[in-house]
């Protein structure tokens, strides 16, 4: 598995093994450092410069296989099968390690609300509330009846939405409750980001023949029945794994290896490159770059840098 940058021509600049096993997850630091957690155990520290080039800094062991990783200032949080660790990043040290309530159970999702406190969803349907000063869980969300397939928190309104194949859940954080329930039956959700400006969310389906696409869901309205985004010829090739969604663009990582850029407004595709050998488990975009993995273990950083072309219809992959 390597770790991969590429410039505007999409040419490979740097090149560097990166795990022995399947990437899991990437967190983007500052837009200066990459972190990467894998099946390996191990979770490492990346520095990338102006010229994008790559240096590992760390390599932490975690212990156990990490399935989602999160970082908020120094501190970084792995969830993994039957555990929650915490690390100092600029000691390279576990400062808490919580036990979810069993060890067969694998934490899934994940985000720090800050410092000290942590969302989770795991495989038994629960959102979990945690907080590291008082090392338990202090509220469990509990609406899902299947596998959880995403979990977006928006900090400043302090609104959850989560999802399964049966619902889309919007919930109130401050009030700890399930504002808004929509019923989801049909769309096979994989994927799904959320755009708190328009309290809009996007959503990727399974690799269903009847509902296969990215969708457009509505949560400011009681009943909502999701449009397709896009054109369906433009639509991915079977699961669309990962999803990123701000005012002007959606970006797409389906199981078909593509990676795809969206006007958010018009729907209209600009961009389309097959850029890994296998699906896409991970997809990150910051102001300067858009990282994504595959299953391979292949992780690839491109900059994102719309303002760098004349054409308002087009954007730029580094």
């Amino acid at each position: 598995p390597l770790l991969k940058v590429c410039d505007f021509q999409l040419n490979v600049i740097d090149e560097i093994e990166a795990h022995r096993c399947w990437i899991k997850c990437i967190e983007v630091v500052n837009d200066t450092t990459i972190l990467s957690g894998s099946t390996d155990f191990t979770v490492k520290v990346w520095s990338i410069n102006d010229m994008g080039k790559l240096k590992q800094l760390n390599s932490l062991d975690n212990g156990r296989g990490v399935v989602v990783i999160k970082s908020k200032n120094n501190t970084m949080v792995c969830g993994c099968s039957g555990r929650l660790n915490t690390w100092d990043l600029n000691t390279g040290q576990i400062t808490f390690s919580f036990h979810v309530p069993d060890d067969y159970l694998r934490v899934e999702h994940l985000h720090m609300i800050d410092e000290n406190v942590c969302l989770t969803a795991s495989t038994d349907f629960i959102i979990r509330q945690w907080d590291f000063r008082d090392s338990k869980c202090t509220y469990e969300y509990k609406s899902h009846n299947k596998k959880i397939f995403g979990m977006v928190v928006d900090d400043y309104q302090m609104t959850m939405v989560s999802s399964c194949a049966s619902y889309l859940n919007v919930w109130d954080l401050r009030m700890q409750t399930c504002r808004r329930q929509y019923d989801a039956t049909h769309y096979d959700i994989a994927s799904i980001d959320y755009n708190a400006n328009n309290d809009t969310v996007v959503t990727g389906s399974l690799n269903s023949a009847d509902r296969q696409g990215i969708y457009l869901w509505n949560i400011d309205e009681e009943a909502c029945t999701p449009s397709l985004f896009g054109s369906p010829e433009n639509q991915h090739n079977g699961t669309v794994w990962k999803l990123y969604y701000d005012s002007n663009k959606i970006i797409s990582g389906g199981k078909d290896s593509c990676v795809k850029i969206w006007d958010a407004k018009t729907g209209s595709l600009l961009k389309a490159e097959s850029f890994v050998a296998a699906w896409v488990t991970s997809l990150v975009v910051t102001p300067n770059m858009l990282v994504t993995s595959s299953a391979t273990g292949d992780i690839m950083n491109f900059d994102f840098s719309p303002q760098q072309t004349d054409n308002k219809n087009t954007c730029t992959l580094q």
